[in-house]
């Protein structure tokens, strides 16, 4: 058994690349998923990685773990290069990502379908467990179907702030909080509330008895229940009205 033997780092490799596997030695996997990952990235690592011992003989997993916590945190950053392009032809980045991690057309089509902010955030932060596969379709689907997921969520969110009624008018709050006092943190997330979910607690609110002076828990209690059943009826069922429209499709 033993390690791995540690890689040979290619020459056209950076200058920051070189030095850093000089000082920290890594085996072949953990030197191609640093090669793989965007320049950005190979500068933060070679800059920010400290590893809590030096001199050891194996670097590889701490490499692989931090590049990968790296590579997120810059797909995830507001000025990200990579995210200020999401209204440009990304053809040739999927065709890069292809060559990279071979695959079916059937795994490939399901890549170009996704909506632009989803398949870059394939492209960006893709990592598959083995390194040396020469078959990539099933880890590249599972994964296309997590990140849909994900996008989906968040339009759902989206859509509920722009379906439904406008903001609930100041009267109506002023009338709530009369009748129903509250501390100033429930307040503030009645008012950080979709309108929708406004509307329903300020016009559904029954608590138990009329007359305590702080209904604080009740509302933020009441207000969960209804954030909860709004973002399972966005999409056409359980909500009030028809929903907001099904996403598009691109072909």
């Amino acid at each position: 058994g033993g390690h791995a033997p540690m890689a040979v780092v290619p020459e056209h490799a950076s200058y920051e690349v070189r030095e850093f596997c000089a000082r920290y030695p890594i085996d072949e996997e953990a030197l191609s998923y640093l090669m793989n990952c965007p320049p950005e990235v190979h500068l933060t690592v070679a800059r920010d990685f400290r590893p809590k011992t030096d001199g050891e003989a194996d670097y590889s997993a701490l490499v692989i773990s931090f590049s990968k916590r790296c590579r997120l945190l810059a797909a995830q950053k507001p000025g990200h290069s990579l995210a200020d392009g999401l209204g440009r032809d990304d053809s040739a980045d999927l065709e890069a990502f292809r060559n990279r991690f071979p695959m079916d057309d059937r795994a490939f089509s399901s890549l170009q379908d996704l909506q632009p902010h989803a398949r870059r955030q394939v492209l960006d932060t893709f990592v598959p467990k083995r390194m040396d596969d020469t078959d990539y379709s099933a880890p590249v689907m599972a994964y296309v179907k997590v990140c849909r997921a994900r996008g989906a969520e968040s339009a759902a969110h989206t859509a509920l702030h722009m379906s439904g009624p406008g903001p609930v008018s100041q009267q109506t709050v002023d009338d709530f909080c009369g009748r129903f006092p509250m501390d100033a943190r429930a307040l503030e997330m009645l008012l950080a509330a979709p309108p929708v979910v406004q509307t329903r607690v300020m016009s559904e609110f029954r608590p138990k008895r009329e007359g305590d002076s702080d209904y604080s828990a009740a509302v933020v209690a009441f207000l969960g229940v209804c954030k909860r059943s709004a973002m399972g009826g966005v999409g056409g069922f359980g909500g009030s009205g028809p929903g907001p429209p099904k996403r598009p499709r691109h072909f």
